[in-house]
């Protein structure tokens, strides 16, 4: 495993961790993306948060997160509607 893999092993870990212990009852509602070419068409709603990691998504006009973002270690083409905020990690 090479040290950016580990590093976005480790931020994901961390990542994972916060969101879930800010989470009503401790379980994380949303969708994880890793790795590869992604998208929430137009139409879809991701209840929750979206992470993505080390992959990218695009995010459709008329496609809805109701939660944040979050991007480790990939990029995101956001066209649609975020419900919350939006987080980069490179």
């Amino acid at each position: 495993m090479s040290v950016r893999q580990r590093c976005v092993a480790l931020a994901l870990v961390v990542l994972v961790s916060a969101l879930t212990g800010c989470e009503r009852d401790g379980v994380f509602s949303g969708k994880l993306v890793r790795y590869g070419e992604h998208t929430i068409p137009a139409g879809q709603e991701v209840d929750g948060d979206l992470v993505v990691v080390g992959g990218h998504v695009r995010v459709e006009q008329g496609a809805r997160v109701t939660g944040s973002v979050y991007v480790v270690g990939g990029d995101a083409a956001l066209d649609g509607e975020v419900g919350e905020g939006i987080t980069l990690l490179r």
